[in-house]
């Protein structure tokens, strides 16, 4: 498969990294592979040759034909390209590979040593600082715009769904301009769910700060008394 990745990148002039991400067993590495793994996906599908065709259709198509006597091989391939196809699957990649940053700095933050920690860890002295610094400052940020924290999703959505919608209609596919703004309609829904899932769980989450002895982290917090606790009962009143 590799050999034949090559010869494909080659052939278009184009560099890849084509190290297969490999799931880890640590639990706290499982946040972060599916997001690693959608962006090399994503660098893959914006990969084209001239007709517009993605690398990975490429690459299915070639490993069609060197597989064409394994039939479950082929099934999967030809469902792998009808995949790729279909916007709203690679508006789930995007939306993967953006929220995987918020993972990636929390995962670094457990990772390293900090003021009241002198081991990595769960910093559980500081979990506080890390919800009020990082944590819920981007989920608020998401809600109030999610443009800030998923911009090629949204962009996707618009480039590939809403833009599409009116270019069909405007051709007089009345039919498959409908079924692209439903689906543009459903994945901006979809995202603003799950944003305000996520902000909601985060809120409820923090009612532990309310109870000794987590309540005391509060006061050790570096951010203004006033302001700490500001956000503490802003956090208070959403959950």
């Amino acid at each position: 498969m590799e050999e034949a990745a090559l010869e494909i990148l080659g052939e278009l002039g184009r560099v890849m990294d084509l190290r297969f991400i490999i799931p880890m067993k640590e639990k706290d590495s499982r946040w972060l592979t599916n997001g690693r793994a959608a962006k090399h996906v994503l660098m893959g599908y914006y990969i084209t040759d001239e007709d517009g065709t993605p690398f990975w259709v490429l690459l299915a198509i070639r490993l069609i034909y060197i597989y064409k006597d394994s039939d479950w091989r082929v099934k999967r391939l030809n469902a792998f390209c009808e995949w790729l196809c279909m916007p709203e699957m690679i508006f789930g990649l995007w939306v993967e590979a953006e929220v995987v940053e918020y993972f990636e700095w929390h995962y670094h933050w457990h990772a390293q040593c900090g003021e009241l920690s002198d081991r990595p860890g769960f910093r559980t002295l500081e979990l506080f600082f890390e919800i009020a610094d990082h944590a819920f400052p981007f989920w608020s940020r998401a809600l109030k715009d999610p443009r800030s924290c998923f911009p090629n999703a949204i962009k996707h959505i618009e480039e590939e769904m809403e833009a599409k919608s009116l270019e069909m209609l405007e051709a007089g596919d009345e039919v498959e301009a409908k079924r692209l703004d439903s689906m543009a309609k459903m994945k901006r829904a979809q995202l603003k769910e799950g944003i305000e899932a996520a902000h909601n769980e985060l809120a409820k989450m923090n009612d532990k700060f309310f109870v000794a002895p987590w309540v005391f982290l509060c006061f050790i917090c570096p951010i203004p008394r006033v302001q700490c606790w500001h956000l503490v009962g802003r956090i208070r009143r959403v959950s």
